[in-house]
């Protein structure tokens, strides 16, 4: 009986050891593996030129001190853009763009724009990742009848869990803003 615990002991021993060596990396419960996103910028073009852009800034990250600049988006009724989105982090009291680190990394994350109830807001996905499912920075965005509310801007990462077509509830925010919105 001392001999099989023994065996016993040292098969939950190699187990334990095994278990613990394949850590799986990018787990979806794991905040995200990039620095943080304190800057989320919305710019609308038309023929080419900016018209019209939205920026949301707080430099010191959640919690903290308020944000230093939250703009409202305004956009002409029954009108075509093309919205692009940039990213910054400005914790460590520089600015790191972080659109490109974030796009590389595209296969983990999709940008989500849900309009409030009645504001005439679509925005369609040009770019793809590398597994050609939607990403969302750059976009066209078509707008119709004069209307006010709000557009909440969503960075889901969903390491291991994306999809061609998720919900915007997929994964974890990296970052949310919900810019206010008057279409004119």
């Amino acid at each position: 009986m001392k001999q099989f615990a023994k065996k016993l002991s040292s098969c939950i021993l190699v187990l334990a050891i095994a278990a613990a060596s394949c850590k799986k990396t990018g787990s979806p419960n794991v905040e995200a593996d990039h620095a943080a996103i304190t800057t989320l910028t919305l710019s609308f073009s038309q023929n080419g030129a900016v018209v019209s852009s939205a920026t949301f800034d707080d430099p010191d990250g959640f919690g903290g001190n308020a944000p230093v600049r939250f703009d409202s988006v305004r956009l002409a009724a029954n009108s075509n853009y093309t919205m692009t989105v940039t990213l910054q982090n400005k914790t460590s009291g520089t600015v790191t763009d972080m659109t490109d680190e974030i796009r590389r990394a595209g296969n983990q994350h999709e940008f989500y724009f849900l309009p409030t109830s009645g504001l005439t807001f679509n925005a369609t996905k040009l770019d793809r990742d590398v597994n050609g499912f939607p990403l969302g920075f750059n976009n066209s965005v078509s707008t119709g009848a004069a209307s006010n509310g709000s557009i909440l801007v969503k960075l889901m990462h969903k390491p291991l869990l994306k999809g061609p077509n998720d919900a915007p509830t997929v994964g974890h925010s990296d970052i949310e803003v919900n810019f206010r919105t008057f279409i004119q």
